[in-house]
C-alpha cells in the first residue's frame, strides 16, 4: 500500500524536515524509507509519500494516537 498526505507542519519546513530525517529507524517499521519522498508546500506545509506501506504496522501506529497528537507522533505535524 503506498500513501500520500499533505502535513501541515507546526514548525518551519527546514526544522521538521531535519526531525522528518532523524526517523528513519521508526519509519522503517511500517514502509520503505528508502522509497519515502517528501516535498515542501509553502512554508508550513509538506507533501508525504509513503511507499510499500505495511498497513498491520501502521494501522497499530494510527490506533494510539489521540485526535489531538495524531500525525505529530513520528514528524512533528
Amino acid at each position: 500500500m503506498d500513501i500520500k498526505f499533505i502535513a501541515r507542519l507546526k514548525t518551519d519546513y527546514n526544522n521538521w524536515k531535519e526531525l522528518f530525517d532523524s526517523t528513519a529507524t521508526e519509519m522503517n517499521i511500517f514502509c520503505d524509507d528508502h522509497k519515502t519522498v517528501v516535498g515542501q508546500i509553502g512554508k508550513n506545509a509538506a507533501l508525504i509519500a509513503l511507499y510499500d506501506v505495511d498497513s498491520v504496522s501502521y494501522t497499530h501506529l494510527r490506533a494510539h494516537e489521540t485526535r489531538e497528537d495524531r500525525g505529530c507522533r513520528l514528524w512533528g505535524v
